[in-house]
């Protein structure tokens, strides 16, 4: 069965990487549309092909139990094939017969028989040891029958009995048409793990350049054009508020300052209890 495509998803960071068609599964009328209710997965936190998997084919349940609570000529239901002759098959299931037409009508079936129709083969499946037909060809060749019988006793309508479905079949191939556009578990496991190793090596990397400049400006320290010994320090000191942006101050006592010469707007401040800032020079205040 066709499927018609909804959008293509390719927002946030999985589907940025992995972009999927999403498409509208057919259940065999155009008056019973799913679009709307086809996962788009805004609300998983952590987007992986399992996740994606388990989202679809728990829709997929929820539309086969919508399917067997309406009324409408929607879904496949189950017949039996009585012969095949080219193109056409002959397809028998039990009705219940009413002499007026509608779903409204105040009447109930005055029998039950079975009834049989000839339906394209192309629209069958075969599921196992069932075979289902879309239940709107089913009706549309029952009513045909209806038309053509010409004795009076004998133009009853035929109304099909047994419940609606989408086929597991269907389903799965409606399943495994997006599984098919993303990389299985495994692989994407393989990729997150190669991806967190080049993270953590570029992190390392970072790290040991930041704490080489931190050794390099330790070298230096003797070697600064100005040095301050015992001097009380105004520090400066940034930080992110509701509004906006808020600087604060710290007086310290007893502080040492040591300005560099290759290091223009850098300052070590060594606070009395031996621990070491590295600060702006415009950030460190001498009183």
């Amino acid at each position: 069965m066709d499927c018609k495509k909804i959008r293509t998803l390719n927002t946030g960071s999985f589907f940025e990487k992995y972009p999927m068609d999403l498409t509208e599964p057919d259940l065999g009328s155009r008056f019973f549309s799913v679009k709307k209710e086809v996962p788009t997965f805004k609300g998983i936190f952590y987007v992986t092909p399992q996740k994606i998997q388990e989202e679809l084919q728990s829709f997929a349940r929820g539309i086969d139990k919508k399917m067997k609570r309406t009324r409408k000529n929607v879904g496949w239901i189950s017949v039996k094939v009585e012969k095949e002759k080219g193109k056409m098959a002959k397809c028998a299931l039990p009705c219940d017969l009413y002499w007026h037409a509608g779903p409204g009508r105040d009447e109930k079936p005055f029998d039950r028989k079975e009834c049989s129709t000839w339906i394209a083969t192309s629209l069958l499946v075969f599921e196992e040891n069932t075979t289902f037909a879309p239940l709107w060809a089913i009706c549309k060749g029952l009513e045909s029958t209806r038309q053509r019988v010409r004795s009076k006793s004998h133009k009853y309508y035929r109304e099909p009995v047994g419940d609606r479905c989408w086929p597991q079949l269907l389903q799965r191939e409606w399943i495994n048409r997006h599984l098919a556009q993303l990389p299985s578990q495994d692989e994407f496991d393989k990729e997150q793990q190669k991806t967190r190793d080049e993270e953590a090596a570029r992190f390392a990397k970072e790290k040991a350049e930041r704490e080489a400049e931190l050794q390099n400006m330790h070298l230096e320290k003797n070697q600064s054009t100005v040095q301050h010994y015992n001097k009380t320090v105004l520090l400066v000191n940034f930080h992110k508020g509701e509004t906006g942006w808020a600087m604060e101050t710290e007086e310290v006592q007893g502080a040492d300052v040591f300005y560099f010469l290759s290091r223009s707007r850098a300052a070590i401040v060594v606070l009395p209890d031996g621990r070491e800032l590295v600060k702006a020079r415009e950030n460190v205040r001498l009183r």
